[in-house]
């Protein structure tokens, strides 16, 4: 009220929160947050598929082409990205990437995986040996394992992390396969897969996924980036997807059109 004359004004100061009440307010809001965490791995790997569209967003999603640039690793001097193109259905595999000088392409890397053959042939090399552990990591890498995770029935546990990053850390042992699993916990899209060795402790092998964005309603990184035995081993960006592909019969072969040089480009018009 509005002190009249005579009146004795008392002011009281607004209280302010102790130490005590500060730390439990904190500890509230840790405690809220952690249990909003507190998922379980099916529940987390429910969220995954569900993330992509379910059953049917996979099912799409797992045979797919892209065509972008693959970085020149490592980058000594002078940053160079080569035209690179994926295709994959299942575990069916293949990449083309194009060394271009000037505009002009000058060799040609072909990488092939099907039932049978396991080839990597470079136009002014011929062929080499693909190491079976790539043509193994197929089922671990995005998006196949999507559809390999859930039809596996290998249990995984969920791995607590001291940082707090936004990430879900899902551990599966497949066999002689430590496989880790990083998801966001808000979108619950895969952000990272690792994979170790139980009985080679030099193996390392760790891909990134980045950059999603929706191709015809389905999310999609549209970079790839990964390190083997801890040194950078590739990246690739991949702006032009489509998804739900279906490839002609004989296309995951090295074909005679593989093998064939694109003509130059014509000049400019002065």
């Amino acid at each position: 009220r509005v002190a009249e004359k005579g009146d004795i004004v008392t002011v009281e100061r607004a209280r302010r929160p102790g130490a005590a009440a500060i730390a439990a307010l904190l500890l509230a809001v840790i405690f809220l947050s952690t249990c909003s965490k507190d998922v379980g791995p099916e529940k987390a790997i429910g969220r995954m598929i569900r993330a992509y569209g379910g059953g049917k967003g996979i099912a799409r999603l797992t045979s797919y082409s892209g065509k972008g640039f693959v970085k020149q690793l490592p980058l000594i001097h002078v940053a160079a990205s080569y035209p690179f193109d994926v295709y994959q259905k299942g575990r069916l595999y293949k990449t083309v990437m194009y060394n271009v000088k000037d505009g002009i392409v000058f060799d040609k890397q072909v990488l092939l995986v099907n039932e049978t053959d396991r080839i990597q042939w470079t136009r002014s090399s011929g062929f080499s040996s693909l190491p079976e552990w790539e043509v193994e990591l197929i089922r671990y890498r995005f998006p196949l394992l999507l559809e390999w995770l859930p039809a596996s029935g290998i249990s995984g546990r969920h791995v607590p992390s001291e940082f707090r990053d936004g990430k879900y850390r899902l551990r599966f042992e497949d066999g002689d396969d430590l496989l880790t699993l990083v998801l966001d916990d808000s979108s619950w899209l895969l952000a990272e897969m690792h994979l170790e060795s139980a009985s080679d402790s030099t193996f390392m092998f760790r891909e990134i996924y980045e950059d999603y964005r929706r191709v015809d309603g389905i999310w999609f990184p549209n970079r790839f980036s990964a390190a083997y035995r801890g040194r950078e081993y590739y990246e690739y960006l991949i702006p032009v997807i489509e998804i739900g592909v279906d490839f002609p019969d004989g296309f995951f072969v090295l074909s005679e059109s593989d093998t064939i040089l694109p003509p130059p480009r014509p000049p400019a018009a002065q």
